[in-house]
């Protein structure tokens, strides 16, 4: 038996043990709901995975599954059906970034003695969360917080929440955020219901003015709330839709139980219709039950999001096949005056279900959202074209700029401990064909210690068979930019082909200093003389180029000689 194999049985051992101690010293039916839930979470079975002492044994997480099979087996209550936002999604990013103050809390989370809610998606920030507004301001040892928060599911009956604010407006949007708890019955909390169009206000929105949260309710460093908010919302995706409930359970549970009261066994087509949901479901149950026996320690990864995209399509699915199978009945409803629920999503009401289940493509992440991950994570297809920012310190004040598909290929240039040069402002073009961007127009600098070229104002050109960009015209103060020019000094050569480019004004020939080298272009030919400066600038107005008033240069680059020409 491996060593994996013998822990493993080990874990499984130390889980039955313990659920068995549960179920002698607290008879479900004979124990309370707080009692029962307390005594579960001090003997490590609320959350198996967590760590020692906060309601976990540090084992697999797939041995959740054994604890939720055998309470309910003994009609003991569950932990997380009265509060599903802190039971999924705040109490493991508690854990992974909180401090032992945020930890002490977890107990009353599990008994329900304080729900909690999630306060992430702002009017202006959904699914692109780090977009928000909602900011925080230090004073002493306490922060300030003004803004708005909207969809907060059970923020009426929550007693705390995770919230996001945005503490630094001055750098990249990810790095400007901070998590705190914060008390929901504090001064300055005001929380509105959203009226739904099952009648019900499930969701929220929140108004935060002036109101006060100490530092120690802080959630990790300083800028780290986006690390926070991933830990919840890829944990929020899993506990959406990677539950792995029993066969012939849930919503196709339902039509399943619908299907066999009111279907005719004689109509084919109805009877396609439930057996293609049925596959569906169950192999979304099967694929769940796979990707939490694989998961590990630690946060889920995007396969959270596979389960969450599959869910979401096959609940709308499922309940319109029910309200077709319950006839001119599927469209009377009990009544539609406004009530806040205290317990969120699906109920047993098909109606209901049916209308409820149309929120299941928005929350949690959109679809389009999903499908975004899906195909940039997991099958490495190139992104969608997003602005981007960077900063490098003590660099002028940035401007945005469209980076095209292959953005990974960007960054190297935008991080402040590389030796390539330090973007500014820019303009880039991907090429499918190569790693590398081609920046047309951009502002470099570099700090004193570096290596690389402070270049101020330039163009380049990238060929797709080089790694760095090659100066077409520019200003810099470093010897290092001689490395573009692809000639060392004292040397002269001819500069043909594809991927030559030169600097032409009007008069047929230029000087151009690159790193103390001058390129001098006559004939086609560059010649590179060392230690000279060149010639300044005849008097008189600047000629005007095509495309921009006042530039003193046009950008062309050398043909091919016709017999190295590629036919087309």
């Amino acid at each position: 038996m491996s060593e994996s194999t013998r822990a493993e049985t080990d874990g499984e051992a130390a889980v039955n043990a313990a659920i068995d101690q549960l179920l002698a010293d607290c008879p479900p039916s004979e124990t309370s709901e707080e009692a029962f839930l307390g005594r579960q979470f001090d003997l490590g079975l609320a959350w198996v995975h967590f760590p020692e002492g906060v309601g976990g044994l540090g084992l697999s997480p797939k041995l959740q599954r054994s604890v939720i099979a055998r309470v309910s087996q003994a009609r003991g209550p569950m932990g997380g059906a009265k509060n599903p936002i802190g039971y999924g999604m705040c109490a493991p990013a508690l854990v992974a970034h909180g401090t032992p103050e945020h930890t002490a809390m977890l107990r009353s989370l599990f008994t329900n003695e304080h729900i909690w809610c999630q306060l992430f998606s702002e009017p202006g920030a959904g699914s692109d969360v780090a977009s928000l507004a909602c900011k925080a301001e230090r004073d002493g040892d306490e922060w300030i917080l003004n803004g708005q928060k909207v969809w907060t599911t059970l923020a009426h009956i929550s007693s705390y929440g995770l919230i996001v604010a945005r503490t630094d407006a001055e750098v990249p949007k990810h790095r400007g955020m901070t998590a705190f708890v914060i008390d929901m019955a504090a001064p300055g909390v005001e929380v509105r219901p959203l009226r739904q169009m099952t009648g019900e206000a499930e969701f929220n929105e929140v108004y935060f003015t002036d109101v006060r949260v100490p530092d120690a309710m802080r959630v990790d460093d300083v800028g780290r709330g986006w690390a926070v908010a991933i830990t919840t919302l890829m944990n929020e995706r899993v506990s959406i839709g990677g539950g792995t409930p029993p066969r012939n359970s849930g919503a196709i549970g339902q039509l399943l139980s619908l299907y066999r009261e009111r279907a005719d066994a004689s109509d084919a087509v109805t009877r396609d219709r439930f057996m293609r949901l049925w596959s569906r479901a169950e192999i979304n149950r099967i694929t769940n039950l796979r990707a939490s026996q694989n998961r590990r320690l630690g946060t889920p990864g995007p396969e959270g999001s596979i389960a969450k995209l599959a869910m979401a399509d096959l609940n709308k699915a499922i309940y319109e096949v029910a309200i077709d199978l319950m006839g001119p009945e599927g469209m009377t409803y009990d009544s539609y005056e406004m009530h806040q629920p205290k317990v969120a999503l699906f109920g047993t009401d098909v109606r209901k279900n049916f209308l409820r289940a149309r929120a299941n493509s928005i929350e949690g992440g959109t679809t389009e959202v999903m499908k975004n991950i899906l195909g940039e994570r997991v099958l490495g297809l190139p992104g969608a074209r997003r602005p981007r920012r960077c900063v490098v310190p003590g660099a002028p004040e940035l401007t945005s700029r469209p980076i095209a598909p292959l953005r990974r290929a960007c960054r190297p240039a935008c991080s402040a401990n590389r030796s390539s040069p330090q973007l500014i402002r820019g303009e880039f073009r991907c090429s499918a064909s190569t790693s590398s961007p081609r920046l047309i127009r951009g502002e470099f600098w570099c700090s004193a210690n570096e290596s690389s070229p402070r270049l101020i104002r330039g163009e380049f050109w990238c060929p797709a068979s080089k790694s760095s960009p090659r100066l077409i015209r520019g200003e810099d103060g470093s010897r290092s930019v001689e490395k573009t020019a692809g000639r060392p000094p004292g040397r002269s050569g001819t500069a043909t082909g594809r991927h030559s480019a030169m600097c032409v004004d009007r008069s047929g020939g230029c000087r151009h200093h690159v790193g103390g080298h001058i390129l001098d272009r006559r004939r086609s030919r560059f010649r590179v003389h060392a230690g000279r400066r060149p010639p300044a600038s005849p008097p008189g107005p600047e000629p005007a180029r095509a495309g921009g008033a006042g530039s003193r240069h046009r950008v062309t680059r050398s043909r091919r000689p016709a017999r190295h020409r590629r036919s087309r």
